[in-house]
């Protein structure tokens, strides 16, 4: 197997440590805000050049857009083509798939692992934060009982 092929099979595949699995999720989390805030601080400067009102006003709407398409990179597409490993996880060597998919099945649990991530990690911030709590508290107690998350079992 060269060094840049990634296992498809479940039964290839090791459990991680809890404290494997966070130090991914850190690392990409820190991934999606770095590269947000580069294209956010961008843009705020070339729209400086033209006129700063606007560039002001525009900023938030950017910085927001920014931000979700990077999620959306970062937590959904290289994983996708990665066969499950997101750059944090091709750095601890964890997937996000715990079995093999393929299909519908497949694009069901890479949309819903992102938007149930997104409003976890991102909801808290939003006029609807004490919702994002819930998600999150509940998010806690099913992987505790079940040892896995509701995405898991498409």
């Amino acid at each position: 197997m060269s060094p840049t092929s990634y296992p498809n099979s479940a039964s290839t595949k090791t459990p991680s440590p809890p404290s494997q699995a966070s130090c991914a999720a850190a690392i990409d989390l820190f991934l999606v805000e770095t590269a947000s805030l580069s294209v956010t601080a961008l843009i705020y400067l070339v729209g400086v050049l033209f006129d700063v009102n606007r560039a002001n006003n525009v900023n938030a709407a950017v910085s927001a857009v920014a931000t979700i398409v990077m999620f959306v990179l970062f937590e959904g597409i290289i994983p996708w083509r990665r066969a499950g490993r997101t750059l944090g996880g091709g750095f601890t060597r964890m997937t996000v798939e715990t079995r093999e998919r393929s299909g519908m099945r497949r694009i069901v649990f890479y949309t819903l692992r992102a938007l149930v991530l997104y409003c976890a990690v991102y909801g808290l911030w939003t006029d609807r934060g004490f919702y994002a709590l819930l998600l999150g508290i509940a998010l806690i107690v099913f992987w505790r009982v079940k040892k896995r998350m509701p995405y898991d079992y498409v």
